[in-house]
């Protein structure tokens, strides 16, 4: 199963100037990647599971946030799948792969 670069968005925050970078791979995907651009106060969001210590559950579940710019109606409805392996999603944060899960489309 190979996952190629669907979508990707690039940010440089104001707090550090710390830059981050979004990629949307899709399965067995093999077009050419197109740009999202973020949009609002928050564009990206991660939101830990605060649950017992660390030592004791070394992993917690998490989930990613974006908002995203669409200038043309339904551009993204593709993202919007019952499969749940379909998108992979990796962020990175200077350069270094920071977050990784999968698009679950509850709203569009």
């Amino acid at each position: 199963m190979a996952f190629g670069l669907r979508y990707y968005a690039e940010l440089r925050s104001k707090y550090k100037n710390t830059f981050w970078r979004i990629e949307i791979h899709q399965r067995d995907y093999a077009g050419v990647s197109e740009r999202m651009d973020f949009e609002g106060s928050q564009p990206l969001q991660i939101t830990w599971e605060r649950r017992g210590d660390e030592f004791y559950i070394p992993v917690k579940g998490s989930e990613m946030t974006i908002n995203i710019h669409c200038k043309q109606n339904f551009k993204y409805i593709g993202l919007f799948t019952a499969d749940p392996r379909k998108f992979r999603v990796s962020v990175y944060r200077n350069t270094k792969l920071y977050w990784r899960g999968y698009v679950v489309a509850d709203l569009y």
